[in-house]
């Protein structure tokens, strides 16, 4: 009953409610029955057991302890040496007052070699104790993982199996899910999008299981203490910065335990994590330069919104989706933006939306357009199975999506032309980079709108640029059945091909704008 009032506390009774009915009718609660289909069968695991790769390093799994539950810590180290890839190292720095820890290692796995164990003088807190756990680490690649939590049989060798196609790559996460204390329900799946570095800005969701090289921790050096409670985000924003390339394994290869205190069953058990991950985001924004910026937290602990400063008062002409090149050059604006005539803006958007614009990375930027009470398009997708997609279309409009992807700024494919605004230079750039062809396919009539914003996307893409959805801006659509029919359409096959994933390859939208398990 505490907990419940906390909750309504936190998010007031309204907001409570749609957070509870939008739990209530989460697709993902599927995932409990049919978990089994994303994890190794024995007969999967059995051909692991006997694969070699060309590159085999031993990787070091570093785990911080503190006055661990006996029967979670031999859950743990049980996963790890039932691992189908045997080049590991177990290191556990462990910061107990008690000897319960080091007297059941001592006795349980004392034959294993792998098993490193150091009882430290005194508890420093989350990120001393892993620091002091990464000390013992003598392999070329570190994994991290807490020391109540499971690994899957098949995590190291999918992490080898991924090195071994990315030699290059520095930083390696998986997808992952929860399990309950007693290890009977695994639920609440995270499948994660590809690098999604703005994704990042506004949480962290790379967070388990993740490997990185011992080159790369060299070079970013050790976890600071100073943001306990963030001190892995505060992390992964550090090695994402100095990571050469960076590589999703879109399996489930670690859960999660929920247990009493964890962030993995209520994420205000740790509220002093928020002004941690505050602090983190704001340092990292500093070590970019970008100056003026201002980092909130979201009612949803541990996630975050920055406001970008807008220095300059840019110019921007607003022209229709479907503008030509003449119309679009010849604008005297720094900015276009383009606004379909049946959509309303609000005050105060071009603030927010020239903010992230503005930032020399991002080539083009879009809000979310809502109809009455549901999503219109909250960014564009594509997928396999459903081809082009108007993110969350038909979601209540008070709904956070999947892992809250229809509200938080993120990397996507596409913005929708109904509501986007990108740099006047960039669309020069774009001209000369395709030239007649760029004109010919997404301009002709015969091209959907949508599909022209996925063409553009791309082509921004290829520039080196990202497009970057700004949920917190949201716009109007006054939806006219007896319309362009297009626009009644959200679903659509495409022969469009990209080489990232941003929506997760496991997901599919459905009619109602939830992400669902394929099938």
């Amino acid at each position: 009953m505490k907990q419940l009032i906390n909750l309504i506390k936190t998010y007031g009774v309204k907001d409570f409610c749609w957070k509870s009915y939008e739990k209530l009718h989460n697709p993902m609660k599927e995932y409990s029955k049919c978990y089994k289909e994303y994890l190794p069968d024995e007969e999967e695991l059995r051909r692991q057991r006997t694969t070699s790769f060309s590159l085999e390093p031993r990787i070091s799994i570093v785990v911080p302890a503190y006055e661990t539950n006996i029967v979670f810590l031999r859950q743990l180290i049980d996963s790890v040496l039932a691992q189908t890839y045997s080049k590991w190292q177990l290191c556990i720095a462990d910061g107990s007052s008690s000897d319960v820890v080091e007297n059941y290692i001592s006795t349980h796995y004392h034959l294993e070699e792998r098993v490193v164990y150091k009882h430290l003088k005194q508890n420093g807190g989350i990120a001393a104790n892993t620091n002091a756990a990464i000390e013992l680490a003598c392999g070329e690649y570190i994994c991290f993982a807490d020391h109540d939590d499971i690994l899957s049989p098949n995590a190291l060798f999918e992490m080898v199996a991924a090195l071994n196609k990315h030699p290059k790559g520095e930083l390696f996460y998986s997808d992952e899910d929860k399990v309950s204390e007693d290890l009977t329900v695994y639920l609440d799946p995270h499948f994660k999008p590809d690098f999604n570095e703005k994704l990042l800005r506004s949480y962290n969701y790379i967070c388990h299981l993740v490997m990185i090289a011992k080159t790369l921790a060299d070079r970013v050096g050790l976890l600071c203490g100073e943001y306990d409670g963030a001190q892995d985000y505060d992390y992964m924003l550090r090695c994402t910065e100095e990571a050469k390339e960076i590589i999703h394994v879109p399996k489930i290869l670690y859960h999660w335990r929920i247990c009493e205190g964890s962030t993995a069953g209520n994420s205000l058990n740790k509220n002093y994590a928020r002004d941690g991950g505050e602090k983190a985001l704001e340092a990292y924004l500093s070590r970019k330069k970008i100056d003026g910026a201002k980092v909130a937290g979201r009612i949803d602990s541990g996630s975050y919104q920055i406001h970008y400063e807008t220095r300059e008062n840019k110019k921007f002409a607003i022209l229709k989706p479907n503008a030509s090149d003449e119309e679009i050059l010849n604008a005297d604006a720094d900015y276009i933006v383009f606004v379909d005539e049946n959509v309303t803006l609000q005050n105060g958007w071009d603030k927010e939306l020239f903010g992230v614009l503005g930032l020399p990375e991002v080539g083009m930027v879009g809000g979310k357009i809502v109809n009455g009470t549901k999503i219109w398009a909250d960014g564009i997708y594509t997928s396999e199975q459903s081809g082009i997609i108007r993110g969350f279309e038909n979601l209540p409009i008070h709904y956070r999506g999947y892992q809250k992807r229809a509200v938080l700024t993120q990397n996507v494919e596409a913005v929708s032309l109904q509501f986007a605004a990108l740099k006047k230079s960039v669309y020069q750039r774009l001209i000369e980079l395709q030239g007649a062809e760029r004109q010919q396919k997404y301009l002709e009539n015969s091209v959907t709108l949508e599909e022209r914003s996925l063409l553009i996307g791309n082509l921004i893409r290829k520039l080196g640029l990202e497009v970057v959805l700004v949920p917190d801006v949201i716009a109007k659509y006054r939806f006219n059945s007896n319309g362009n029919k297009e626009n009644a359409v959200s679903v659509r096959k495409t022969t469009i091909k990209f080489d990232r994933n941003f929506m997760p390859p496991n997901l599919v939208q459905g009619n109602d704008g939830q992400w669902y398990l394929k099938k």
